[in-house]
């Protein structure tokens, strides 16, 4: 069992009130409206649970799978908390407003590598023993396919004010999170965390990409989007990168986790 003090716990605290912060800043500075006319929404990253065994980051969450719009932090705060990723109860209705099938396929994607791994209800209930994460290298809710993701980051800017603030949040939230292992799923990810960790950032950006942040002692996978932008091939490369790479091995205790 992992002993945590009051000291560590406050910074902690203080550290996740910092991101939020810094989403929250970010949110107000973009004024650009989204297609349909309705208000941006924002998401703040899971408090910290647990250890995190992997981190899986997104580009944007999809506007369409946040069923509210916080008007505040505090609400926002309360939603991530109360957010599952994937359905605790299959029993239930399906809702089309929570993106339940997107984060259900990712799980799968990565239980090829190890069946262990979970999101936190799943920990809670002893049912599995790594946990998994979930964060967006654009916290801002986009539309997708809509050009409303191209409409706030500038792909091709690297001194694009929003890319820039999503880079420092991104930065904030590896060091709150301390994952083992990362992986980036798509090319906004990839790219701010080729310009953290990378010693040749003119690397190029495939699935073959590995990175091994020495100092963080974190392991990094790039890759374009699982779901849908990689063939089977690719996909199956992937899976074999991390397999040869990962660092929980079957006789190892994970009681800290």
């Amino acid at each position: 069992m992992t002993i945590t003090t009051k000291d560590e716990d406050c910074d902690k605290n203080e550290r996740y009130g910092k991101i939020c912060e810094l989403i929250w800043n970010l949110k107000v500075s973009v004024n650009n409206s989204l297609p349909d006319g309705s208000t941006r929404k924002v998401i703040f990253p899971p408090v910290r649970r647990k250890k995190v065994a992997l981190l899986i980051i997104g580009q944007s969450p999809n506007h369409n799978g946040v069923p509210d719009a916080a008007t505040d932090r505090e609400q926002t705060i309360q939603h991530t908390k109360r957010y599952e990723f994937i359905r605790r109860n299959l029993c239930s209705p399906f809702d089309d407003r929570l993106n339940h099938r997107h984060y259900e396929k990712l799980v799968a994607f990565v239980r090829q590598v190890d069946e262990r791994l979970g999101v936190w209800w799943e920990l809670a209930e002893l049912t599995k023993k790594l946990c998994v994460e979930f964060t967006d290298a654009l916290p801002l809710a986009t539309i997708p396919r809509t050009g409303d993701f191209d409409s706030v980051i500038e792909q091709r800017n690297p001194m694009c004010p929003v890319r820039n603030s999503c880079k420092d949040i991104l930065s904030a939230i590896l060091d709150y999170y301390e994952p083992r292992v990362i992986l980036a799923h798509g090319w906004l990810p990839s790219t701010l965390l080729r310009e953290l960790h990378a010693q040749n950032q003119d690397t190029l950006l495939s699935t073959s990409t590995f990175i091994v942040s020495e100092d963080k002692q974190r392991q990094i996978h790039l890759s374009r989007f699982i779901d849908d932008g990689l063939d089977e091939f690719c996909r199956d490369r992937l899976i074999t990168e991390m397999k040869a790479r990962w660092p929980f091995r079957r006789t190892e205790d994970l009681r800290g986790f």
